[in-house]
């Protein structure tokens, strides 16, 4: 979830110089369908992989919590 936007706090070194928002990390279930919608949509598992590592999303994260 976008958390607004606050000089200085785009990108991941808070130079201002980033290209997206600094964004809070999901709950177990959002990054659970994160995870699921991204392997449906991948083509192969190498891009899969690539996709879900520039979420910052882990293949783990895609099993359901028990």
């Amino acid at each position: 979830m976008y958390d607004g936007y606050k000089p200085g706090t785009f990108g991941t070194s808070g130079d201002g110089m980033g290209i997206c928002p600094i964004v809070k990390p999901g709950t177990p279930q959002e990054r659970r369908r994160a995870v699921r919608a991204v392997a449906s949509l991948s083509e192969n598992a190498a891009e899969c992989a690539e996709v879900l590592a520039m979420l910052g999303l882990e293949p783990a994260d895609g099993k359901e919590s028990t």
